[in-house]
């Protein structure tokens, strides 16, 4: 339905200036259609450069009317018409473009499923539409049967609008969906860098390397340096976090700092239990490390923990690109080597091991209740030197 209300719209746009000539149409009629103005004249269509140019004048001449002044909150009325008016540039209309049926359209499928409103700015929103659909109406020459009819069907509309934001459907697609936006940072989370940082956060990892790859070519990161001489005798206290488990699920492990990114992925995996048969790579200061080539991707081999991280140093782990078990890696402290330890070992955590996959036959069985630091030091034992 989104798609052929969208061509219906843009073929409307398209229409000679007389195409509506002789057919009895009436202001009323041109709002709820969107086709040419009253006057028969095209609407402008801004190019996809200047849509943003456009959107700040329309806000601007919003926030300048009667009906905005007397708003109670400005932010509010300038958030709104911003978002408003970017939809409709979006869909290559004009960015004061609206009748009722379109208004409609937007609030239900778009602003009900793709915003987080506060209480108090969803009490607010009414009366901000409403002046936003007169001056949409004035800004068009539409005259007093336009502004009639907006009176007429507003309520609805808002009524309709409410309903749909509290629906339980929407209340969990806008708790879960990755391209939610709150309303109050709607202006900073649609600007350009937020955007790319929205695209990177929610793209499979092959995407991520690509745009890794093209931002690299654009500014390359420099070569980790060489490791200092005093490194050869220190270990690492690193806490390993699986992100997004609830409760966390973690585990602080003691490794040489001059142990290769290739043996820490080892050491991780035995810690966590997972089976290594998966692609993995790190995403350090100095760029990525694995072995997927066409992700461009650094030799892990290559580079040592004292090359990459110093103490205080946060960089990332992601096992298997199909259920993106991502880890953070914190560096907590460097401590000599102790005589007689044998290295990685584990010194704590929290949480049992967690299951790869619940189908697998490896996982079938896993009942440990708690962390079991004794067993995953027997696992790691196969490691030391």
């Amino acid at each position: 339905p989104a798609g052929t209300w969208a061509l219906l719209r843009a073929r409307l746009d398209l229409l000679p200036d007389d195409a509506l000539a002789g057919t009895g149409a009436s202001d009323a009629d041109m709002i709820v259609i969107g086709g040419s103005d009253v006057n028969g004249s095209d609407l402008d269509l801004v190019d996809d450069g200047a849509d943003r140019a456009e959107a700040g004048r329309v806000v601007t001449r919003f926030l300048a009317t009667d009906r905005a002044k007397a708003l109670p909150d400005r932010d509010v009325a300038r958030i709104w018409a911003r978002m408003a008016a970017d939809w409709a540039l979006d869909l290559g209309r004009a960015a004061q473009h609206y009748g009722p049926l379109s208004l409609g359209y937007f609030l239900i499928t778009e602003v009900s499923q793709h915003i987080t409103i506060g209480d108090d700015d969803l009490a607010l929103l009414p009366a901000v539409i409403r002046a936003w659909a007169h001056f949409t109406a004035d800004a068009r020459g539409l005259g007093a049967i336009a502004h009639q009819q907006w009176d007429e069907q507003l309520a609805d509309v808002l009524d309709q609008f409410t309903s749909a934001y509290k629906e339980p459907g929407a209340v969990e697609h806008r708790a879960t969906c990755a391209d939610v936006i709150a309303f109050r940072l709607y202006e900073t989370e649609t600007s350009s860098e937020a955007l790319f940082d929205r695209l990177y956060a929610s793209a499979p990892a092959l995407i991520r390397g690509q745009l890794d790859a093209a931002r690299l070519a654009l500014d390359p990161l420099p070569p980790p340096p060489p490791p200092a001489a005093a490194a050869a005798g220190t270990v690492y206290r690193v806490k390993v976090l699986l992100r997004g488990s609830k409760p966390p699920i973690w585990r602080r492990l003691e490794i040489s700092s001059m142990s290769t990114l290739t043996d820490l992925h080892k050491v991780i995996q035995a810690a966590f239990d997972w089976n290594g048969d998966h692609l993995w790579v790190f995403t350090t200061d100095y760029g990525q490390f694995g072995y997927s080539s066409d992700l461009g991707d650094q030799d892990p081999d290559s580079v040592t923990l004292a090359q990459i991280a110093t103490e205080g140093t946060t960089f990332r782990y992601l096992f298997d690109f199909g259920d993106n078990l991502d880890h953070n890696v914190i560096v907590e402290r460097t401590l000599l080597a102790a005589a007689g330890t044998a290295y990685p070992r584990c010194v704590g955590g929290r949480q049992p091991d967690p299951a790869l996959y619940y189908f697998d036959d490896d996982d079938e069985g896993r009942t440990d209740a708690v962390f079991d630091k004794e067993l995953i030091n027997a696992r790691l034992a196969r490691l030391q030197t």
